[in-house]
C-alpha cells in the first residue's frame, strides 16, 4: 500500500510539475525527502538532526531549505539544510545536493556525520559518472533519477527494489569517469 502510495505521489508531482508552475528545486527537494524513506544508510549518526548540504546556488539552497522547514523531520529526526558555499569547506552530514559539478571532486568518498558515508545526490544526470551516487534527469517533461547501485552498494548503502525499479540504473567503475 505504502509503495502505491509513492508511484502515485511521484506521477502526481512528475505530472503537475510539467502541467504548472511548480519549481524544478521544490520538486527535487521532495524526490530527495522520499529518497530516505527508502535507503538505509550503513552506519547512521545517533545525532538527533537529519543533515542535508545544498553544494553550489544560493537560490537553488533557499528552495531545498524552504521546503524541509516544511517536512521537519526526516527517518525520525530534524531535518537541518546548510548552504556548502566553497569547495573546501568540510560538510558533515547524511546528504550533499550537488548543483556545482566543483563539489563533487572534494566530496566524492567523503564521510558524513561519525564515519557513515555521504549521500551525493547530483542535480545533471552527468553527475552520476563523476561520484553522484542519484542524479537527476527530465525525460519527456518528467523529472526522473539516475541511481549508481554499485557506487552506493560498495558504500555500504542498502537501496529497496522498490526505489530501484522507479530509477534508471547504471554502473560505472573508477575506469569509467
Amino acid at each position: 500500500m505504502v509503495q502505491k502510495g509513492i508511484v502515485l505521489f511521484l506521477c502526481l508531482v512528475s505530472f503537475v510539475w510539467a502541467e504548472r508552475d511548480i519549481s524544478e528545486y521544490h520538486l527535487k527537494s521532495a524526490f530527495i525527502e522520499r529518497f530516505t524513506r527508502y535507503i538505509i544508510w550503513p552506519k547512521m549518526s545517533q545525532d538527533s538532526t537529519f543533515h542535508i548540504g545544498v553544494a553550489g546556488d544560493y537560490d537553488v539552497y533557499r528552495e531545498v531549505y524552504d521546503f524541509f522547514s516544511r517536512q521537519p523531520r526526516i527517518q525520525n529526526k530534524t531535518a537541518q539544510v546548510r548552504h556548502v558555499t566553497d569547495t573546501t569547506e568540510y560538510f558533515c552530514g547524511q546528504i550533499l545536493f550537488v548543483i556545482d559539478a566543483k563539489y563533487l571532486d572534494t566530496y566524492t568518498g567523503c564521510s558524513g556525520k561519525e564515519g557513515a558515508p555521504l549521500l551525493l545526490i547530483g542535480d545533471q544526470p552527468s553527475f552520476s559518472k563523476k561520484g553522484a551516487m542519484i542524479s537527476f534527469f527530465v525525460e519527456e517533461k518528467r523529472l526522473r533519477f539516475i541511481i549508481n547501485q554499485q557506487h552506493m552498494n560498495a558504500l555500504g548503502f542498502q537501496v529497496s527494489s522498490f526505489l530501484l525499479s522507479m530509477a534508471e540504473i547504471i554502473r560505472f567503475s573508477e575506469e569509467d569517469k
